[in-house]
C-alpha cells in the first residue's frame, strides 16, 4: 500500500501526477516488449533464409568494367529452402549513383535447385560498388550480395584469356599503346556471356587449352557476332589444339589436323623483330591446312606458325605453338610478339567503333520531317484575332445595342472561359492519342557472316504525360540515353527516361514516365538475318603503281536503296540511281585514289572507347573524338548538291537533310578523322522504312523511320605476277604508338609535339599488302606548324639492333636505300621522333610510309 503525505490526501490530483511517470514507463516497456517479439522472429526468419540461400556473383571481367558499356554479371543462386519465384535486380535504391536505371531478370528457384543467370548492367563512377538483390514475388528482399568494381580508362586495353581450370594463363599486361595501361581478366568457358554487347569492351580474347565444344549455341552466336563487329580473337594450338578448336571450326583461318615437333620457333622472332631474343629450341606445333583468303604471318619447316584471317570486321589469329609451354613461356621477346600481333590487325571504319555522340543523336531523333508538333502560326494568329474581336469590339457592340453594357462584368469572363475550354480541347485533340517513335537505324552486314548488326536510335514522343513500356526483339538490348542540355529551338524537349530494364527472353524498358511533347531517347542493338545484298569486286595492282576496282553488285532483297554509293580506299563511287530489288549493277574499272594525300590509318588498338559527351573522362563520356568527315561527306554528297537549291528551312527535304546529317555525325566517330577502309569496299544506301521490331505495350503508335544500310562487299585482291613491281601507299598501312613521352595522344596522325617530347611508332602494311620483297621505301611527314623546327627522326635497324638517325629528315622526307634492314618479318617499320631543344611546338597532320617491291 502506498502511504501519502497528509497534504497529498487532501489533493487527489497530486497522486495522479505522481503515478503518471510510472504509467509512462510501463507503456514504454510494453512497446519495447512488443517490438522485440515482432523483430526477433523476423530476424530469425531472415537468418533462416540466409542460411538456406547462397548467392555468388562473378562480375564482369574480373571486376573490371568500362563506363557506359554493358557489364555481364554471372550470378549463381542455390536454394535449400522453400520454393522461390522472384527476380535478380540491381537498383539505384541500393547501389546509389552507380546505376541510373534498375536492371532485373526473373528467376525460379525450387527447393534444392541451383540456377545460373546472366544480368547485364551499365555502371559508372570511379570505384563503384553494386548490390545484387534477390526479390520475391511481392518485391521483398530475401537475399543480397555486394560487389566492388574497378573502372578502366577509355584508352586502356582490356584482354580476356579463356582457359581451362588447370591450365596456365597468358600474361598480357604489357599489351597496350604508349602512355596507357592494360588490364587482364581470366575466364572459364562458362563466363562467356550469351549476348555480344557484353563482349564489346574487350580488345583481345584468347582461347587457350579450353574445351570450346562446351560453348552453348547462344555463346557461340555471341562470340561470332562480337568477332564480326570488330573483335580480335586469338586461338592457341600446341598439344591441346583439339579441344580448343573443336567448337570454332567455322571461324578459324586454319583447319588443324595434328601435331608435329619442329626444331625451332625462331620465325616468330623475325616476325616480332626481337632478334636479340631467340627461341631456337624444339617445340610441338599444330599442323593443318590454311584456309582460302587467310594469311600466313610466320611459318617454320613449311608449317604455318601464325595464321591470320578476317571475319566480318574482326580478326582471328591462330598460333600453332602454345605460349604457356617451353620454349615460348621463357621467351623474353614474348611481350613484343603480342604487341606486334595485336597492333598489326587491319583497320576498322569509324562506324564499327561503337562510339556515339549523344548530342548529335538527340538532335537527329528530334527532327521529324513533315511533322508539325505545333499548330501553324497563321492558325494561332487567326484564333487570337477572333478571341480579341469577340471579347472586345463584338461584345461591346452587342451590349451597347441591347443597352446592357454593365453585363460586360459577366460576358467577358464567360467568353474567356469558353475560349480557354475551346483552346484546351483543340490542343488536346491535336496531340491525338498515338505516340510517335522517331527511329534512326544503321544496319551493317558482312560478306562472310550470316547476320547483320542493327544499332537503332529511338525517340519516344508522347502526346501527354503518361507511363510506357517499350519492348525490343529477342537477343536485342535497350539502353537509356542520358538527358541532354539543349539550346535553341529544341530546348526542353529532350529528357532522360529513368526506367527499369527487364531482361527476360528479350529486353524491355518498363514503366518509364514521359511528359507531353518530350522525347525519351533510347539506343537499341540487335542482330538480324542480313539483307540479301551482295557484291563481288576485284582489286587489281596495275602497272605504274595505280590500283583499280571493278566487279558487280546484286540486290536480291526486297529493299530499295536510295542514293547508293560504293566506299573504297580513298574513293567514293555513286551508282547514279536507286538500287531496287533484282537490280544488277556493273562496276567498270575504277582507279582508286591513293598516294601522298592520305595518311596511314590508326591501328584498332589506338582507339578509345568514348561517347564524346561531356562528363567523366574515365569512360564512355570522354570529351575527345571527332567525325570521320570524309565518309560523312561521301554519304551526304548527293543530298548536299540538292540541299544547295533549298532555301526554306521548313521544307521536308531540308528537315530530312538535317536529320540524316546529325544521324551520321552521331556514329561516324573517329578521333583521328580516318576513313580506315583498308582494302575493303562497302555499299551504302538509305531507305525511309523499317520493320516493326519494337513495340510500345498496349498503346497505339506511329513511326518516322530513317534507315542506313552498310553492306561489306567481297573484295578479291588480284596480285600481279612476281616480276611486276607494285607500290604500297600510305593508306595501306596502320600505325600504333608503342611509347609516348610528354604526349597525351596522337601518332601517325594529329600529333602535337612539345619541347622534351618523343613518340615511337610502328607502321605495318595491311594483311593483303605485305610484299615478299621490298626494294624501295620512303618516309615523309606533313606539318601544319613548326616547319623550321628540327625533329630528331630515327628508324630502328633490326640487323644492328639500334636506332639510326635519318640525317636529312629536316626536309620532312627520307628515302631508305637499304630498306630490308629496317623491316620486321611482316614488313613493319619503327620510327622514333624527338623534339629536344626547341622554342616552339610542332603539329604533324600525318606521317606516311610507302613501300615498293614484289609480291
Amino acid at each position: 500500500m502506498l502511504n501519502l503525505h497528509p497534504e497529498e490526501k487532501l489533493n487527489p490530483t497530486v497522486g495522479r501526477a505522481v503515478a503518471r511517470p510510472y504509467n509512462a514507463i510501463r507503456m514504454i516497456l510494453l512497446l519495447i516488449l512488443i517490438a522485440f517479439l515482432i523483430i526477433v522472429p523476423s530476424n530469425a526468419q531472415a537468418q533462416d533464409i540466409d542460411s538456406l540461400l547462397e548467392i555468388d556473383v562473378d562480375a564482369g571481367y574480373d571486376t573490371y568494367f568500362r563506363e557506359g558499356f554493358w557489364l555481364p554479371l554471372r550470378i549463381t543462386v542455390r536454394n535449400n529452402g522453400d520454393d522461390i519465384i522472384g527476380e535478380l535486380t540491381v537498383r539505384p535504391e541500393t547501389s546509389g549513383r552507380v546505376v541510373t536505371n534498375a536492371y532485373s531478370t526473373p528467376i525460379d528457384l525450387p527447393n534444392g535447385s541451383q540456377k545460373v543467370s546472366f544480368l547485364y548492367v551499365q555502371v559508372s563512377g570511379f570505384t563503384p560498388r553494386i548490390s545484387i538483390e534477390l526479390l520475391d514475388s511481392e518485391g521483398a528482399r530475401i537475399g543480397e550480395v555486394s560487389q566492388s568494381l574497378i573502372p578502366i580508362s577509355s584508352k586502356d586495353k582490356l584482354h580476356v584469356v579463356v582457359t581451362g581450370p588447370t591450365a596456365s594463363t597468358i600474361p598480357l599486361n604489357d599489351l597496350h599503346v604508349g602512355g596507357y595501361a592494360a588490364q587482364q581478366a581470366t575466364w572459364r568457358i562458362e563466363n562467356i556471356p550469351d549476348n555480344p554487347v557484353a563482349l564489346q569492351p574487350i580488345d583481345t580474347m584468347i582461347l587457350s587449352n579450353v574445351d570450346t565444344q562446351a560453348l552453348s549455341s547462344d555463346q557461340q552466336a555471341a562470340l561470332t557476332d562480337w568477332l564480326a563487329n570488330g573483335g580480335h580473337l586469338l586461338v592457341i594450338g600446341g598439344p591441346g589444339w583439339d579441344e580448343t578448336t573443336s567448337g570454332l571450326r567455322d571461324i578459324l583461318p586454319f583447319a588443324p589436323d595434328g601435331t608435329e615437333t619442329v626444331a625451332s620457333l625462331d620465325p616468330l622472332v623475325d616476325y616480332a623483330g626481337t632478334l636479340e631474343f631467340s627461341v631456337d629450341e624444339p617445340a610441338v606445333i599444330t599442323t593443318g591446312t590454311v584456309n582460302d583468303n587467310a594469311f600466313i604471318l610466320a611459318e617454320v619447316e613449311n608449317n604455318p606458325l601464325l595464321v591470320r584471317g578476317n571475319y566480318g570486321d574482326g580478326t582471328v589469329d591462330f598460333l600453332a605453338a602454345d605460349p604457356t609451354l617451353e620454349p615460348m613461356v621463357s621467351w623474353e621477346g614474348l611481350p613484343d610478339f603480342w604487341l606486334t600481333v595485336a597492333g598489326s590487325i587491319d583497320p576498322r571504319p569509324a562506324w564499327t567503333q561503337g562510339n556515339l555522340d549523344q548530342r548529335e543523336a538527340a538532335t537527329a531523333v528530334a527532327v521529324l520531317p513533315g511533322v508539325d508538333l505545333l499548330p501553324s502560326p497563321l492558325a494561332l494568329i487567326a484564333f487570337l484575332g477572333i478571341y480579341v474581336l469577340i471579347v472586345g469590339p463584338v461584345n461591346y457592340i452587342i451590349l451597347r445595342r441591347i443597352n446592357r453594357r454593365d453585363w460586360a462584368w459577366v460576358t467577358i469572363p464567360v467568353f474567356i472561359l469558353i475560349f480557354s475550354i475551346l483552346a484546351w480541347t483543340v490542343g488536346f485533340n491535336l496531340r491525338g492519342n498515338e505516340i510517335t517513335l522517331s527511329r534512326l537505324t544503321v544496319v551493317q552486314s558482312w560478306d562472310d557472316h550470316d547476320n547483320a548488326q542493327v544499332r537503332q536510335l529511338i525517340g519516344l514522343l508522347s502526346p501527354r504525360r503518361d507511363s510506357y513500356t517499350l519492348t525490343v526483339p529477342d537477343d536485342g538490348t535497350i539502353t537509356v540515353l542520358p538527358g541532354i542540355s539543349q539550346s535553341g529551338l529544341l530546348a526542353g524537349n529532350i529528357t532522360q527516361a529513368n526506367t527499369d530494364i527487364v531482361q527476360t527472353s528479350n529486353f524491355s524498358a518498363e514503366n518509364f514516365t514521359v511528359d507531353g511533347g518530350i522525347f525519351a531517347n533510347f539506343v537499341i542493338t540487335n542482330s538480324i538475318e542480313k539483307p540479301n545484298i551482295s557484291g563481288n569486286l576485284v582489286l587489281s595492282y596495275n602497272p605504274g603503281g595505280l590500283q583499280s576496282l571493278q566487279g558487280a553488285i546484286r540486290n536480291d532483297s526486297d529493299i530499295t536503296l536510295e542514293d547508293p554509293i560504293i566506299l573504297a580506299r580513298g574513293t567514293m563511287i555513286p551508282l547514279g540511281q536507286p538500287l531496287a530489288p533484282d537490280d544488277l549493277y556493273t562496276l567498270r574499272p575504277q582507279t582508286l585514289t591513293t598516294g601522298a594525300i592520305f595518311g596511314s590509318a590508326p591501328s584498332p588498338m589506338e582507339y578509345r572507347y568514348s561517347s564524346v559527351l561531356q562528363g567523366s573522362s574515365f569512360g564512355s563520356f570522354y570529351t575527345g573524338g571527332g567525325v570521320d568527315q570524309e565518309t560523312l561527306n561521301n554519304v551526304m554528297s548527293q543530298a548536299s548538291s540538292n540541299f544547295q537549291n533549298t532555301t526554306d528551312a521548313s521544307d521536308v527535304f531540308a528537315q530530312t537533310y538535317q536529320r540524316d546529317l546529325s544521324f551520321l555525325a552521331a556514329f561516324l566517330r573517329d578521333q583521328y578523322g580516318s576513313t580506315a577502309r583498308g582494302d575493303r569496299a562497302y555499299l551504302v544506301g538509305w531507305t525511309d522504312e523499317w520493320q516493326s521490331d519494337v513495340d510500345v505495350v498496349d498503346v497505339p503508335w506511329i513511326s518516322i523511320d530513317t534507315t542506313l544500310y552498310i553492306a561489306e562487299l567481297d573484295v578479291e585482291v588480284n596480285r600481279p605476277v612476281s616480276s611486276q613491281i607494285v607500290n604500297i601507299p600510305a593508306d595501306q598501312f596502320t600505325w600504333v604508338a608503342t611509347e609516348r613521352v610528354n604526349i597525351l595522344d596522337g601518332g601517325g596522325t594529329s600529333l602535337t609535339m612539345i619541347p622534351g617530347s618523343s613518340v615511337t611508332m610502328q607502321f605495318t602494311p595491311t594483311s593483303s599488302a605485305i610484299l615478299n620483297e621490298v626494294v624501295d621505301m620512303q618516309f615523309a611527314i606533313d606539318r601544319s606548324s613548326g616547319a623550321g623546327t628540327l625533329l630528331v627522326i630515327e628508324a630502328w635497324d633490326y640487323e644492328a639492333e639500334a636506332w639510326v638517325e635519318l640525317t636529312n629528315a629536316m626536309r620532312d622526307g627520307f628515302r631508305f636505300t637499304d630498306p630490308e634492314r629496317y623491316l620486321s618479318g611482316n614488313n613493319s617499320v619503327r620510327i622514333r621522333m624527338t623534339l629536344d631543344e626547341a622554342f616552339t611546338s610542332v603539329f604533324i597532320e600525318a606521317i606516311r610510309i610507302e613501300q615498293m617491291g614484289y609480291f
